[in-house]
């Protein structure tokens, strides 16, 4: 075996390493709340990988040989299992660091916004929503499309008054430039040949550089209920 074939496993270790050493800090206590992050984490992979099941068995995507360990699960590479672990786990501790840092300004802002009646959350939400349902009914017959943009603009009519969902798209501006980097390698940004393959007649075959753009609405999916279910689990009034 040769160390290209540690390709998807560096990328899934280098993502969540330097949170996982960070939620030892005694400010964060993200340790304390293991538990329940790690069964926020389980709930949502068992969706996203029956999903993710599916979607390689009747290839809407697949994943480059060369790049993998050849341990599967399920059918999927060991390092697909492991995305839906490290990835959900950065992405609920930078959450978190949003939070402790910045939680009190940002509502500050929100509520100045309010009393000029300008509901700049209500107006997002919907924005998202009425965007999401016109790619879904434009995309119907594409898998990817289709299934990532109902996925997306049920997420949020779901979520719609959640009161975590501001603070949760304020650490979208901060998550997503790492999940555009590991994505980014992971669909060839890097490679001739991508670590995560993708058929496009079954998306709409745009791609902001080498990543589909129903990644950023799946991996929206994928972290805010990975989020929403470790609050529920933590209690914390959402």
């Amino acid at each position: 075996m040769q160390i290209i074939n540690f390709t998807y496993l560096i990328i899934n270790i280098l993502s969540s390493i330097i949170p996982l050493l960070f939620s030892f800090d005694s400010r964060l206590k993200i340790r304390d709340f293991f538990p329940e992050l790690f069964k926020s984490i389980f709930f949502v992979a068992i969706v996203f990988i029956a999903w993710d099941i599916y979607f390689t068995e009747i290839e809407v995507w697949g994943f480059t040989d060369k790049y993998l360990t050849g341990l599967k699960i399920f059918n999927l590479p060991i390092e697909e299992i492991l995305f839906f672990i490290c990835i959900p786990y950065a992405c609920t501790f930078t959450y978190e660091v949003v939070k402790y840092f910045l939680q009190e300004k940002y509502e500050s802002f929100l509520m100045k916004l309010e009393k000029q009646n300008f509901n700049l959350i209500q107006i997002i939400n919907n924005l998202l929503i009425a965007t999401s349902l016109i790619l879904f009914i434009y995309n119907v017959g594409r898998y990817y499309s289709s299934w990532t943009f109902l996925a997306f603009s049920l997420t949020i009519i779901l979520l719609y008054r959640e009161r975590f969902l501001p603070l949760f798209y304020l650490s979208c501006l901060f998550i997503f430039p790492g999940f555009f980097l590991v994505n980014g390698i992971l669909t060839g940004i890097c490679f001739n040949i991508p670590v995560v393959w993708y058929n496009d007649l079954e998306n709409i075959a745009l791609r902001f550089f080498s990543i589909p753009y129903e990644d950023f609405f799946y991996g929206f999916v994928l972290l805010v209920w990975n989020v929403k279910l470790y609050l529920k689990f933590k209690k914390v009034e959402i």
